[in-house]
């Protein structure tokens, strides 16, 4: 994740926060696995390692089809379900209805390329498993 003086706050530093905890919970794959995974499957989009890179470090935001195979991908290798909540109670809904970690991710994504974020939309920390774990009690 890029320090505060490389990605400073704001709607491109909030997509790639929610790109990373994806990136985590998949173990932190080599970029030219993920790259390599995408191209292998029927996938709406491709991103390349240095596609990848640059997502990672808020350098470029792609074109949604590369951002959302990368997400299946992600998802595939550390279990979550791209379609599932994204949070453990349903209090956090926007206007298009539940959270998702796939529309989370697409929300962040539209901020980031429009450079404005949403106030209403205050995603905090996602709902699986592991993340809790990593919570201090």
């Amino acid at each position: 994740m890029p320090s505060i003086d490389e990605l400073p706050e704001g709607p491109v530093r909030l997509f790639v926060e929610e790109l990373f905890f994806h990136y985590r919970e998949a173990g932190r794959l080599p970029l030219r696995k993920i790259a390599e995974d995408i191209l292998a499957e029927d996938l709406p989009g491709t991103a390349s390692r240095e596609t990848l890179r640059k997502m990672l470090r808020g350098l470029a935001l792609p074109e949604w089809d590369a951002v959302q195979s990368v997400l299946i991908v992600l998802c595939r290798k550390s279990g979550i379900e791209p379609g599932s909540r994204r949070y453990s109670v349903g209090a956090v809904t926007h206007s298009y209805g539940e959270v998702t970690y796939e529309s989370a991710l697409r929300q962040l994504w539209d901020e980031g390329r429009e450079g404005v974020s949403d106030p209403n939309l205050r995603l905090g920390q996602p709902y699986t498993e592991s993340a809790w774990r990593r919570l201090p009690e």
